[in-house]
């Protein structure tokens, strides 16, 4: 009857289920074991002090981490590596091995299409503004520099573009010679 009363002792695999001992307890309670063992189990077999129920739970469930990807900068572009890691940390998106290698192959491309001045330009330009990568396809679409002074084509207007009045006639001197003597 007295056994029904008392706390049951749960043995340390069952993690949360009934009373918690401190060290002290626990140990008190083990000694008593070893030196009035009881009738139940004239056999007992302890684990060492230490390791009564210590790390149960904080078994680590699933793999280990791997090892963070080394980030590894071409030569030809080792001048430009402060600004390379600056914008990778300070990039959104993805940080992992995959956008490392994009990253590098679009300035590869763009250093071996037009220099140092246009990888340095786009990874100012990508930083300051929040890009999530920097290709050579996004550098030809939008960011290769323009020729100011390109010759373009004369529009073609259509004649009544032109305002007549009586005084001037058609405003401008005409380029067809017939039309220049009539005039």
């Amino acid at each position: 009857m007295r056994i029904l009363d008392s706390p049951s002792r749960l043995p340390a695999y069952r993690v949360g289920a009934g009373e918690s001992l401190s060290k002290e307890e626990s140990q008190k309670l083990l000694l008593e074991e070893i030196n009035y063992p009881s009738n139940v189990s004239s056999k007992k077999i302890f684990p060492p002090i230490g390791l009564l129920g210590e790390s149960v739970g904080r078994e680590r469930e699933g793999t280990p981490r791997k090892p963070p990807f080394e980030k590894r900068i071409p030569d030809n572009l080792k001048k430009h590596e402060k600004s390379i890691l600056e914008f990778f940390a300070k990039k959104p998106g993805e940080h992992n091995k995959n956008a490392w290698t994009r990253l590098i192959s679009g300035l590869t491309g763009i250093l071996e299409l037009d220099g140092d001045s246009a990888v340095e330009k786009q990874l100012k330009q990508g930083t300051e503004e929040g890009w999530r990568s920097i290709t050579l396809s996004n550098y030809k679409k939008w960011g290769k520099i323009k020729p100011k002074f390109q010759q373009q084509e004369p529009e073609t207007k259509h004649p009544a573009y032109k305002v007549f009045s009586a005084s001037d006639g058609f405003a401008e001197s005409t380029t067809n010679p017939v039309l220049k003597e009539l005039f």
